[in-house]
Parts: structure tokens; C-alpha cells; sequence
């Protein structure tokens, strides 16, 4: 209960500063279960760190947004 209290501080650090990229990380855990994240879901992504050497993978939300103004 705990982290999903600061999970929603943080989201409500999102929200009030608007940034246009942000991403919160969390181990392949049950963060992508919780109602508070229902919302971000088409910005989850999940990666893997097979490549470093270790079979764990965690999920990724975030937002990326490029934004290319013509000179």
C-alpha cells in the first residue's frame, strides 16, 4: 500500500508540472495491476535486461512526446 501511495504522489508530481517526457520504472511487478495506473496502459512498455546479462525484465511506463518545429 505504501509504494501505491507513492506512486500516486508521483503522478500527481506529473500532472501538476505537465512535463512532456516522463517514465516510471517498476520491477516486473503488480504496478501494472493497480486501478491508479489503469489510465497509463498505452504507455506501458516492458523491457528486458537479457542483453546485460540477467533474464529480468521490468515495465516501463512513460511518456515521449518529440516534438519537431520547422526553421
Amino acid at each position: 500500500k505504501a509504494a501505491v501511495e507513492q506512486v500516486k504522489c508521483a503522478l500527481a508530481c506529473i500532472k501538476y508540472y505537465n512535463p512532456c517526457v516522463f517514465y516510471l520504472e517498476n520491477p516486473d511487478g503488480r504496478l501494472r495491476l493497480e486501478e491508479v495506473m489503469g489510465k497509463f496502459e498505452r504507455y506501458r512498455h516492458r523491457v528486458s535486461y537479457c542483453q546485460y546479462g540477467s533474464g529480468e525484465s521490468s515495465i516501463i511506463f512513460h511518456l515521449y512526446v518529440l516534438s519537431a518545429t520547422k526553421s
